[in-house]
Order: C-alpha cells, then sequence, then structure tokens
C-alpha cells in the first residue's frame, strides 16, 4: 500500500473514534484512543504490506508490578496471533507497552484498525486491571500422579 492510501487510512480512524487531538506525520499518526496513547506508523520502503501499532498503557505502580507483570507474561501468547502482536516494557519510561504488527490490505478500514486496537486494548488492560483474578478464565493446571 502507498503512503495516500495510509494517510487516508489514518483519516478513516481518527474520524471513526472521533478523536479530534491527533498529529500526523509522514508515516505515522498519533492519537488518544479508549485513555491510551496511540502511534501508528507505516513505511512503504520497508514493509509495504504491514502497518505497526503501538500502545503506551502507562507505567504500572511498584507495588503492582509483580503481578502485572507475570500474568503479562503468562497471557503473552494469546495476543501474537493474528497481529504479531509483542507486550514488554518500555525500558525509558517504565511503560507497559504493546507493538503489533497489522496487515495492511483492502480489507482494513479505519473501523476495523480502531476495532483491532480496542480489543488488543482490553485484553491487556484486563491483564492489569486489580480484578485481574476474578475477570480472567482460569487456567487449567497440570496434575501429575505420584508414583505408586
Amino acid at each position: 500500500m502507498s503512503r495516500r492510501d495510509f494517510e487516508s487510512l489514518l483519516r478513516d480512524f481518527f474520524h471513526t473514534i472521533g478523536e479530534v487531538r491527533t498529529h500526523t506525520a509522514p508515516g505515522a499518526g498519533l492519537c488518544e484512543l479508549d485513555g491510551f496513547a496511540v502511534a501508528i506508523y507505516h513505511d512503504e520502503r520497508t514493509d509495504p504490506h504491514n502497518v505497526d501499532a503501538y500502545i503506551d498503557f502507562g507505567a504500572v505502580p511498584l507495588a503492582r508490578q509483580r503481578e502485572v507483570f507475570r500474568n503479562l507474561l503468562l497471557h503473552h501468547m494469546e495476543l501474537v496471533p493474528p497481529h504479531r502482536t509483542v507486550v514488554g516494557l518500555d525500558s525509558a519510561s517504565e511503560s507497559v507497552v504493546l507493538v503489533a504488527r497489522i496487515p495492511f490490505d483492502s480489507g482494513l478500514s479505519g473501523v476495523r484498525l480502531a476495532s483491532i486496537l480496542r480489543q488488543l486494548i482490553r485484553r491487556v488492560f484486563i491483564w492489569r486491571s486489580p480484578a485481574l483474578e476474578t475477570r480472567l478464565p482460569a487456567r487449567r493446571q497440570r496434575r501429575t500422579r505420584r508414583p505408586s
């Protein structure tokens, strides 16, 4: 997809989410979505078939870091398909961040992009929330038998 296609996608995305405080630069768009900073990038020279989205969830309070980081690690693989998503910690800001590579094809509209990003935000934010254990499905634990 071309730069013009990406700019059209950004306009459609910003219109869809109703965000008026946006910033665009060649190959990038910045906004706030559901209270989180979002950056969307596209470089047609290095990866013409994908859009990269970066979501900053903010810093985790020190008292909750162990719990939140443990849950992010435990459930990270659930996010990977289909958007090749990585959740990590930005060492400079100590924020939990998500980076997703989203296929940039004719089916990707502003509405679809907003839907994808909101789904990712909900999945990561639920892992950060205080009621985490009651909102996530119980993970099956493997039982081992003792030899008789």
